[in-house]
């Protein structure tokens, strides 16, 4: 092989690898990054009678919200204190279920190029369990950083455990 063949073969893999780097660098940007959130509020007893997914900004859609999750009890639980200079809270509610086999949990929130992703786990009864027949409105109401763009909810169903 001749220097300027060996010269040539050199250039162009280092040319590879520099675009290679690039493009690597490109998708790793682009990609979603998982955000951390802390659970406010969860549980199966919600006055909360439609399915309802939302985003919260400021304190009075937190009021009317937090007066309908507890609206089925005779003493209202106190509200936690939310910052909205800082943060942003998301709520998922399943409506009324016949049954306690019913749960919905937000299991991951993501930042995309294009907006927020909630990713949510809605549980469903086993038909091989035994379950109390009562009726439930489960939901969960979630805080992360303060974010304002769009958001999309993406629900997973999956069949719960006997326990």
């Amino acid at each position: 092989m001749s220097c300027k063949n060996l010269i040539f073969s050199g250039l162009v893999i280092l040319s590879i690898g520099v675009l290679a780097s690039c493009i690597s660098i490109k998708v790793e940007k682009d990609s979603p990054k998982e955000l951390k959130f802390r659970s406010i509020s969860k549980n199966n007893l919600s006055g909360i009678i439609e399915p309802l997914r939302i985003v919260i900004q400021d304190e009075e859609a937190y009021n009317k919200i937090w007066s309908s999750i507890w609206s089925h009890y005779s003493e209202t639980v106190e509200k936690p204190k939310i910052n909205f200079d800082e943060e942003t809270l998301i709520l998922v509610a399943s409506g009324m279920k016949n049954n306690s086999g019913y749960h919905v949990e937000i299991s991951q929130v993501l930042s995309q190029k294009n907006g927020i992703v909630v990713k949510i786990k809605e549980t469903t009864p086993n038909s091989k369990c035994n379950y109390s027949q009562v009726v439930t409105y489960p939901y969960e109401l979630i805080s992360i950083k303060k974010n304002s763009g769009k958001y999309t909810f993406i629900s997973e169903s999956v069949v719960g455990d006997c326990k």
